[in-house]
């Protein structure tokens, strides 16, 4: 079933573009969405997908997974990314270097840090 408040939640960022937006119709058929009828919201985090003014969602059955997107996320190339991901990275990297035996820890607690106040990490809870 589509949202009935007309939103769709893309869960990974930093959203480059969307290819196409699919749905099972009624009858269990998959059908592509018009682009007419949704906007895209790329600057929201995460980005989102949205009816369109005076447009209306497909008919689907009420269940789950009744509707996707295909979309692109990422960034450009490696000079793209931010310092802070960069920086996380490297603390993950040289911590993992540094403890090879297989240990069960999460990411060092200042890349956490630099992802979190950053705001780079998405949390979503439904």
């Amino acid at each position: 079933m589509l949202p009935k408040d007309g939103t769709l939640v893309l869960s990974v960022a930093p959203l480059r573009s969307v290819s196409a937006v699919t749905y099972l119709d009624t009858a269990g058929v998959t059908q592509t969405m018009p682009v007419t009828v949704y906007d895209v919201d790329s600057v929201s985090m995460p980005a989102r997908i949205v009816r369109a003014y005076g447009q209306t969602w497909p008919d689907t059955e009420e269940s789950i997974n009744r509707a996707s997107a295909i979309y692109i996320v990422g960034y450009d190339n490696a000079s793209a990314v931010p310092a802070p991901i960069k920086t996380a990275m490297l603390l993950t990297i040289a911590d993992m270097y540094d403890n090879r035996t297989d240990y069960v820890k999460k990411m060092p607690t200042a890349a956490e840090y630099l992802l979190q106040a950053a705001g780079y990490r998405l949390f979503r809870f439904a």
